[in-house]
């Protein structure tokens, strides 16, 4: 049947209007496919690390529609530095060993890729281990210089830092080293220098060493026991006390009576030395004299006192006895 002429004219036009409608809408968001990242590749420079120590990671991206992307770093365990909306990105190592997941999301106006992981291999690092100290000398003058060696097992790639310590004395520029200079001190006496070695996260036993700085000032000697002007009786056994101390330690302690040597007594680890002394001299005025001598420079120093002895008669078998003696 033919169309009149009017409804041709209206079926053109509605099939205009069908085809507007088809064109305005094909061009909406609603026939459009989304076109959201593609992570084609997720790549480290290195896979196996020691702890704190600094990973370059880089992702690789399809981005069709050309539009600005957004990137999200997750990981878990250690550190990403900012900035961390890029695609290379720098991830610090943690303190602890183990295998470390580290995961980006890309994301544009269209939504987000898939989640795209790599592992990174943190490595057990063992502590340093410090085998022995060396000194250049272990006497020296106030002032002088002393080199001091540290003896390190051997362990690669690894890097150390070194805490030298003194309670006297100090240390030369450049100390953060196995070898460094250490000044001794005015003072004379033991200074115990000690070492700690940090790699990481973990540090060494310390070692330590001693070095003794000569005093050469005489001994400190005083007899607290008996006091001056004391009174006895001939053949008295008596207690003697005195302290002595030097900066370098005692070496030994004599005492004398009437300046004839009665006793010795070894320096150690204390200042106050007892004696036992029997007054078998004569009468009157006796004098005890403490001697101590210096360890190192043999310096020696002393205190003296003067006592009353008071003689006493004696019977003849005790005149016998003391001739048998």
């Amino acid at each position: 049947m033919k169309l009149s002429d009017k409804s041709q004219w209206k079926f053109r036009n509605i099939m205009m209007l069908i085809l507007c409608f088809v064109m305005v809408t094909c061009d909406s968001d609603l026939f459009k496919s989304k076109e959201v990242p593609v992570i084609t590749d997720l790549s480290a420079d290195l896979y196996e690390v020691d702890p704190g120590d600094t990973v370059h990671v880089s992702v690789a991206v399809e981005n069709e529609n050309g539009e600005a992307l957004q990137y999200k770093w997750a990981a878990d365990g250690g550190q990403f530095v900012p900035p961390v909306n890029q695609p290379q990105v720098l991830w610090i190592a943690p303190g602890d060993s183990g295998d470390y997941r580290l995961t980006v999301v890309v994301s544009n106006a269209d939504g987000d890729s898939d989640p795209y992981s790599e592992t990174i291999h943190v490595r057990d690092v063992e502590p340093p281990i410090i085998l022995s100290l060396e000194f250049e000398a272990y006497v020296v003058d106030p002032g002088e210089t002393v080199r001091i060696s540290a003896i390190l097992k051997e362990v690669e790639d690894a890097t150390l830092d070194f805490q030298w310590t003194a309670d006297g004395g100090q240390f030369l520029e450049h100390d953060n080293q196995s070898v460094v200079w250490w000044k001794a001190p005015a003072v004379g006496g033991e200074y115990q220098i000690s070492l700690t070695v940090f790699n990481n996260q973990k540090q060494s036993a310390p070692q330590s060493g001693k070095v003794n700085v000569r005093s050469f000032a005489e001994p400190f000697v005083e007899i607290t026991a008996p006091v001056q002007d004391e009174v006895f009786r001939q053949y008295d056994t008596i207690d003697i006390i005195a302290n002595a101390n030097h900066q370098n330690g005692i070496e030994c302690v004599r005492l004398y009576l009437n300046e004839v040597e009665i006793d010795t007594l070894s320096g150690g680890n204390t200042e106050i030395y007892e004696f036992q002394c029997e007054l078998s001299g004569t009468a009157g005025k006796n004098t005890i004299r403490v001697e101590a001598e210096a360890n190192i420079t043999g310096i020696t120093g002393s205190d003296i006192i003067e006592i009353r002895v008071e003689g006493i008669v004696l019977g003849k078998e005790q005149v016998r006895r003391n001739r048998e003696r």
